[in-house]
């Protein structure tokens, strides 16, 4: 009993300890926030923590006219932007955005019962939801505040007798090859790339006649709106105006309304159902891949980590069919990979790789989706993962593959996209419950060419860093490639469920 009273004595010392450590470290400051055309300025409570600059979220909220619940018990708060309601705990790094999951590389923190959250970062992390875009100077501490530029106004439904016509009202016009019109389950997905949505708008608005439900999303680079129709559509065409982009659906009569809330059909579960996998081991053969400074290449490590991975995921999902695109020390073109992957049936699709940077001391897991490099980093490992095409036969058939226009395309036709982001923040997520021995620097998006053209969730992941000696050290061991591969697994197999429970 003496032990266990020592115990938490030391307990309740210890923290008290990091408590008054960390409100010695704090400097107590405030933030002045402008909002563009406005001569108007707000300031708002504000600390600085090891050069840190955090806001108070109640007081930044009310200032923005947010909407905001705080529950002291457990110190969560919710903030509603527009049709996005946010959801920030204290000393938690994730920010739950209606459904989605997103990670700040620091958390926010409770002082005298109050959030603060780290500002830079936090508006970062909600970048595409944050409905403003802004400047900071941080010499000043002013934030200026701008409302985001939206060019996809609204919508209008224009129902015919056997009909349909979709009206996106736009403040500039765009071209056919940048819409995508794809319809799946009973949705149709209209996807506009340079798009930027009235979120609020759209949302505030009302599905009528064979418009049952109508949901929008905002990408960094296009816009999403999915619309839930109760009728089997036979024919589609996509007119584009100066001022509005047209959807125009045909139906026939003789074609019986679908019933939306009736269950989904068989056909329409297996597609869903996630029954088939390939494994990329990147690289391989006369493509060595990175080379560590010890000579460690990269297509051995990825051979390796992919060939326990496929164990792994046979007997945690022994119904489904895993397949390796490599089994051995072999050169497989970029193309051959998607060829595999598609004619195989696969429901996903998972290349391993290991970054590499001249900067030795970089370090870290990371996971990439097909889309348009947004940093210098994701460029240098887009061309170095691109860089196998040199090795082949008919390299310069990928030329136009590499043109920025065609990744846009890509991303556009891409139907996927969601759900290829999804699985990538799962990933994540395990390989930080899995292993502590590599930072964490998230999910971004590149033009893979090994992406492109894939009927199916992609993800690339960067399983550390060849470059640096500490981590190649870590990639050789059998133990961490078990521990990567573990982590791959476990992220695959929560989103396999989510998906398939979403089917039932």
């Amino acid at each position: 009993m003496k032990r266990i009273f020592k115990f938490f004595s030391f307990l309740i010392i210890l923290s008290l300890f990091t408590a008054i450590k960390i409100r010695a470290s704090i400097a107590v400051t405030s933030l002045t926030v402008r909002f563009e055309k406005d001569t108007a300025q707000y300031t708002i409570s504000a600390i600085e923590q090891e050069g840190v600059l955090y806001v108070s979220l109640a007081e930044f909220s009310d200032v923005l006219g947010f909407g905001r619940f705080f529950n002291p018990k457990n110190k969560k708060m919710v903030v509603r932007m527009g049709n996005r309601a946010v959801k920030v705990s204290a000393f938690n790094p994730f920010l739950m955005v209606q459904e989605t999951v997103k990670q700040m590389p620091l958390p926010a923190i409770e002082i005298r019962n109050e959030l603060y959250v780290p500002l830079g970062i936090f508006l970062e992390t909600l970048a595409g939801d944050f409905p403003y875009q802004s400047t900071f100077q941080p010499e000043n501490k002013i934030l200026t505040l701008w409302k985001i530029q939206y060019n996809i106004k609204n919508y209008t439904l224009e129902h015919k007798k056997n009909g349909l016509v979709i009206h996106l009202h736009t403040l500039r016009t765009f071209n056919p090859n940048e819409v995508a019109v794809a319809l799946t389950q009973g949705w149709l997905h209209v996807t506009v790339y340079g798009g930027t949505l009235d979120t609020l708008a759209i949302f505030s608005n009302t599905p009528s006649g064979i418009v049952q439900k109508v949901l929008s999303y905002q990408f960094d680079h296009s816009a999403q709106i999915s619309f839930l129709l109760t009728q089997q559509i036979q024919e589609k065409r996509v007119t584009c105006f100066s001022n509005r982009i047209e959807i125009a659906l045909w139906y026939s009569e003789r074609v019986p309304p679908m019933k939306v809330e009736a269950p989904v059909l068989p056909d329409v579960k297996n597609k869903w159902v996630i029954d088939a996998i390939v494994i990329d081991p990147g690289h391989g053969g006369k493509d060595p891949g990175a080379i560590g400074s010890s000579g460690t290449k990269e297509k051995e490590i990825t051979l390796a980590i992919a060939t326990r991975l496929k164990t792994l995921l046979e007997n945690r999902l022994p119904n489904t069919r895993i397949e390796l695109t490599r089994t051995s020390d072999t050169f497989v073109e970029l193309e051959k990979r998607r060829q595999f992957a598609n004619g195989r049936g696969a429901k996903l699709f998972i290349s391993i790789h290991v970054n590499a940077n001249t900067q030795r001391s970089l370090r870290g897991f990371s996971t990439y989706v097909l889309g348009v490099a947004k940093t210098k980093e994701a460029i240098e490992v887009a061309q170095k993962e691109n860089s196998i095409v040199e090795l082949e036969k008919t390299s310069d058939a990928y030329a136009e593959f590499q043109a920025t226009e065609y990744i846009l395309n890509a991303i556009a036709q891409n139907m996927f996209l969601k759900e290829s982001q999804d699985l990538a923040r799962e990933i994540n997520t395990a390989v930080r419950q899995y292993t502590n021995m590599t930072l964490d620097r998230g999910v971004y998006q590149a033009g893979f060419l090994v992406l492109l053209g894939l009927n199916m969730p992609a993800v690339l992941v960067e399983a550390g860093y060849i470059s640096n000696p500490a981590e190649e050290r870590l990639l050789k061991t059998r133990t961490f490639q078990q521990k990567i591969a573990e982590a791959l697994c476990e992220g695959i197999v929560k989103f396999k469920k989510q998906c398939e429970w979403a089917m039932k």
